[in-house]
């Protein structure tokens, strides 16, 4: 966060694709890290979705639209549905920084179809990462109309 305006003004063109590539590196090596000491996903691992639930579903919807979001812009609105108070506004004032969405208008019946497709669905409900506070987090099943009801803030349901 205290570096976001720093962050803006570099001019990536004139960035070495060295650097880069050392960047991307180091992003990899982590996320093996993570990966290796998790196989199964049944710890730490599991914390990587955070955003990703509701990022995946979102991701359906906007696919069928004349300009979709990307990944990273659906992912950012999935962080934003599953939290709140100040761990919701920090995560909204960073993605507004960087330009990125921090809502989206779809139908509440196209948002729980999408999320019933969710790899993570067990029998009515959905494994989710909720963050209650910076720098801490917990897994818990959710149903398709606690997630929707929970996100409520984020969709403008049409």
């Amino acid at each position: 966060e205290e570096h976001v305006a720093e962050a803006m003004q570099v001019d990536f063109a004139g960035v070495a694709e060295e650097d880069f590539l050392k960047l991307i590196r180091k992003s990899v090596a982590v996320k093996a890290a993570i990966v290796q000491s998790d196989p199964r996903e049944k710890g730490l691992r599991k914390a990587l979705n955070f955003g990703h639930t509701v990022g995946h579903a979102v991701e359906s919807i906007s696919s069928k639209e004349p300009y979709p979001l990307l990944h990273g812009e659906c992912v950012g609105i999935g962080m934003l549905a599953l939290t709140e108070g100040s761990v919701r506004d920090r995560i909204a004032r960073l993605l507004h920084r960087y330009d990125l969405p921090t809502a989206c208008r779809c139908g509440k019946e196209a948002l729980s179809a999408a999320l019933v497709h969710d790899k993570k669905a067990e029998s009515e409900r959905i494994a989710v990462v909720l963050v209650p506070e910076i720098g801490r987090f917990v897994f818990e099943k959710m149903s398709v109309a606690e997630i929707t009801e929970k996100s409520g803030e984020v969709f403008a349901y049409q």
